[in-house]
């Protein structure tokens, strides 16, 4: 379905479906950083969002321009 993350949970070795309150548009790129959160980039929805697999959670900012379509990403440091 649109709008959520599938993972395999590493220690029941279940599928589980996570679906964020704010939905997830057009997403383009996901990558995890050192601690393990998965960072996605929202295409349509000038957004970025944070997943935090350990709590569940999410956490999504608006790009500061609506036009700005927000496509891939990279981590420095």
């Amino acid at each position: 379905n649109a709008g959520q993350i599938g993972y395999i949970d590493p220690n029941t070795e279940e599928m589980k479906e996570i679906i964020p309150e704010q939905g997830i548009e057009a997403p383009e790129a996901m990558i995890f950083d050192k601690d393990g959160n998965l960072w996605i980039t929202e295409h349509t929805g000038s957004a970025i969002t944070k997943f935090n697999p350990v709590l569940e959670t999410f956490e999504q900012t608006k790009v500061p321009n609506s036009d700005a379509l927000p496509f891939g990403m990279a981590f420095d440091g």
